[in-house]
């Protein structure tokens, strides 16, 4: 009875677990396209944390800014390591808000621009966290099956809606090949 009991009690808690993994996007597919990174105008702060804790800061921080202006349309980071090679709190970011107007920056923010290029684009739909494991690895993999590199800063648009999360993801592009 004892058997029985604790195995449909482990049933029900994997069941639990893979159904929270679902939620948070763990078993959805990475589609990479080539495509440009946008230019965006970020008033925002330096960062040296874990990935987690830029996100926090984000969502604490940066989240009622946006709410507070219309001249504000987003929050988003820029990446100078990659999460998923750096030691967990090394990570180098700059953590802002994006702006659509350099009048509209906040005060005691720096302004940075990020001008277009050639980026890998995806997005996340799910938590960005999750997204992490799953995106950056992708990422890896397909810059390692072309002949081109990574370059910093990666940019990551945050999406905050009443419908869920959402990531959009630029990696920017080096061509190696020589012209």
């Amino acid at each position: 009875m004892r058997i029985k009991t604790f195995a449909i009690f482990l049933l029900i808690v994997i069941l639990f677990i893979l159904a929270l993994a679902w939620q948070m996007g763990a078993f959805k597919r990475v589609n990479l396209v080539v495509g440009e990174c946008p230019e965006v105008l970020v008033a925002g702060v330096w960062l040296h944390a874990p990935y987690e804790e830029i996100l926090d800061y984000a969502d604490e921080h940066l989240l009622p800014i946006e709410k507070a202006s219309t001249q504000i349309t987003g929050v988003c980071a820029l990446y100078y390591d990659n999460p998923s090679l750096i030691l967990v709190d090394s990570l180098f970011a700059f953590a802002g808000v994006i702006l659509s107007d350099s009048s509209a920056a906040p005060p005691n923010l720096e302004l940075r621009l990020v001008t277009p290029h050639s980026a890998v684009t995806t997005s996340f739909s799910g938590s960005a966290v999750i997204g992490q494991y799953k995106i950056y690895p992708a990422v890896e993999r397909w810059f390692a099956s072309v002949e081109e590199t990574w370059d910093a800063p990666t940019l990551e648009i945050y999406h905050r809606t009443k419908e869920g999360h959402r990531v959009d993801y630029y990696f920017p592009i080096v061509k190696n090949r020589l012209e």
